[in-house]
């Protein structure tokens, strides 16, 4: 059995809205290291903060409209981007194009509420195994 090994590293932030942004951030680069053809551009990383910090419904999708002057039908590429990579998913938990609601998916509703539905008088730590394959 081999030793257990860590190494710490602080990320600092203001508010919610950094720390969701640093960790979407985090996140999309361990996609991206699962596998490299699910590279997240950082337009894709920003709309996906937008989710992450506000939830994904109408008025977020407004707010990302007018934030990054993009059209409705830009919004639906972007999503249909996510939700190929696997970072959004259809509401209803199929693949149908006919349900257009979308939704984070499990992990990242978890580091949703790990990270932006608690009191940060506590600390919060995300683990990243690094585990050697053949």
């Amino acid at each position: 059995m081999s030793d257990f090994k860590t190494y710490n590293i602080s990320v600092p932030f203001k508010n919610d809205l950094e720390l969701a942004i640093k960790v979407v951030k985090i996140y999309s680069a361990t996609i991206e290291c699962l596998d490299s053809k699910n590279k997240l551009r950082k337009q894709l990383v920003d709309v996906l903060t937008y989710y992450f910090y506000k939830g994904y419904n109408d008025e977020t999708k407004e707010l990302i409209r007018d934030n990054f002057n993009i059209t409705s039908r830009n919004l639906n590429q972007i999503n249909t981007e996510l939700t190929a990579i696997g970072v959004l998913i259809r509401g209803d938990g199929t693949s149908s194009w006919k349900n257009s609601h979308r939704e984070l998916t499990k992990p990242l509703k978890n580091l949703q509420k790990y990270f932006l539905e608690k009191d940060y008088d506590n600390l919060s730590a995300m683990l990243i195994a690094f585990i050697k394959v053949d």
